[in-house]
């Protein structure tokens, strides 16, 4: 028996073939068969388990703007208090009031990161960033920030996906101004809707999520 032959395809899948000669009592061409197995994703020649596309969300932007200077401050305040390099803001009848003051700070930080946590789960249903695997494509959205719930992943099969239609989506936003995602529907054989991806920042993004699961992109609007 010859060594397997295989080609990877878009959809995350090898078709492999075996063949087998022909028995020695008998004569005739050698048979081929045909079957599929996983591929194996590779990337500049390393394998790797899946690929990450970034939704430019500034969702982490956003985090370290209100809650790292934070953080900082804390721990500056508790390093110069262990120190006793200055004296305390609030708390001057203590020699380490300084370090409780930066321990208050951590402590509130942390419940403020918690308490926005929470909020992101159950407001914001935006993806941050989506993850294609061998067999799926999934949007990853806040929460699993801070939750491994499964509900906080969007997942949806390559398999059978031929192309992709992209959608504009125009919301109001807290200001009163415009906001404007996309919506991508996995088109399948005989144009069957596989699943949607919602909440991609821009047509940029559709583009990669596209060429990563190696299909075509119709934009649905001017």
């Amino acid at each position: 028996m010859s060594s397997p032959k295989s080609f990877t395809s878009n959809l995350g899948f090898c078709n492999s073939w075996i063949t087998i000669p022909p028995s020695p009592r008998r004569s005739g061409p050698q048979t081929r068969i045909n079957y599929k197995q996983p591929a194996i994703v590779e990337h500049q020649g390393k394998t790797m388990a899946s690929k990450e596309i970034s939704n430019n969300s500034g969702y982490f932007g956003l985090i370290a703007l209100f809650f790292v200077p934070g953080f900082l401050i804390g721990i500056i305040a508790i390093i110069l208090g262990l120190t006793q390099t200055i004296d305390p803001f609030v708390l001057t009848s203590y020699r380490y009031g300084l370090v409780i003051e930066g321990a208050v700070i951590l402590a509130l930080e942390i419940i403020s990161v918690l308490t926005w946590g929470v909020y992101l789960s159950n407001n914001i249903h935006v993806p941050i960033k989506f993850v294609i695997t061998e067999g799926h494509i999934q949007a990853i959205l806040p929460g699993s920030m801070f939750s491994k719930s499964p509900r906080f992943i969007e997942s949806h099969p390559l398999e059978g996906i031929t192309g992709i239609e992209l959608e504009e989506v125009v919301s109001r936003n807290d200001e009163g101004g415009d906001s404007v995602t996309y919506s991508a529907k996995l088109i399948g054989f005989y144009g069957t809707n596989i699943g949607t991806l919602r909440g991609i920042s821009s047509t940029g993004v559709a583009d990669e999520v596209a060429n990563a699961i190696g299909v075509g992109i119709v934009r649905k609007f001017e």
